[in-house]
């Protein structure tokens, strides 16, 4: 479960507990989760955060590490005693819309040079398959969606657009992620999305939860538009089924 070659302090009152490199689905997102939680469960209530990201468990205390040792030795004993086998979990699958018309999608039509018919063919691929949310970082509400094929990984933009628009559907290295609110970014767009992924007055103020996993469903430019009038009452959630890991 841990890599201890990534174990390593960060500043005077955090460290780093790298975990062992996992295909990355359901079964070991769960997984993943149920460690952090009993990381969590065992240095409560020193801890301030623990941030979970694709192959690092990020420990925040509330004051500097002044025993590094003996935290380190209470790591390996809830190593020690974690079951590698994941308790089985409930998920949701949901069912994003997402414009994928050539002004949401800018950057596929740079990427293969104008050519609709590549263009089309990536986004074949890419609906083809569940993607599963892992963690969230960046911004509020900003899921990093893992599970993307090899052949539709992007490489992050060298230079970053400073204002991309809310609900903007965008690939970055081997992540996918939507992008919740108005802000810069280094991914490329390839579609946009009605639906608000984080809401401050909404509880729970995100509805995707690690583990559940998104299927994309392609809408018209038509269909975007009025989705994102009827968003402006608040109101709006996709559709979602249950589902167990691994799907």
């Amino acid at each position: 479960m841990i890599d201890l070659n990534a174990y390593c302090p960060l500043g005077e009152n955090a460290l780093v507990i790298g975990l062992v490199t996992e295909p990355i689905n359901p079964k070991t997102i769960q997984k993943q989760w149920q460690f952090r939680n009993t990381i969590k469960d065992a240095f409560s209530p020193l801890l301030e955060d623990v941030v979970l990201t694709s192959h690092a468990l990020t420990l925040v205390f509330n004051e500097k590490i002044r025993q590094p040792e003996k935290i380190k030795n209470q790591i390996l004993d809830c190593v020690a005693n974690f079951s590698q086998e994941a308790t089985p979990m409930t998920f949701k699958k949901w069912e994003i819309p997402v414009c994928f018309e050539r002004e949401y999608a800018v950057d596929l039509y740079q990427i293969f040079n104008e050519n609709s018919e590549k263009v089309e063919t990536y986004i074949d691929h890419f609906i083809s398959k569940p993607l599963f949310v892992h963690h969230y970082g960046f911004l509020p509400g900003f899921c990093y969606l893992s599970g993307l094929d090899a052949s539709l990984q992007l490489p992050r933009k060298r230079t970053p657009r400073l204002d991309v628009p809310t609900g903007s559907l965008a690939v970055g290295g081997f992540y996918a992620a939507i992008y919740p609110q108005q802000s810069p970014g280094g991914w490329h767009l390839i579609g946009r999305s009605p639906v608000i992924f984080f809401d401050a007055q909404r509880k729970p103020t995100t509805f995707a939860q690690p583990g559940d996993s998104f299927v994309f469903k392609p809408i018209t430019k038509g269909e975007l538009l009025e989705q994102l009038e009827r968003e402006a009452e608040r109101t709006y959630l996709p559709k979602y089924t249950q589902a167990h890991a691994p799907y």
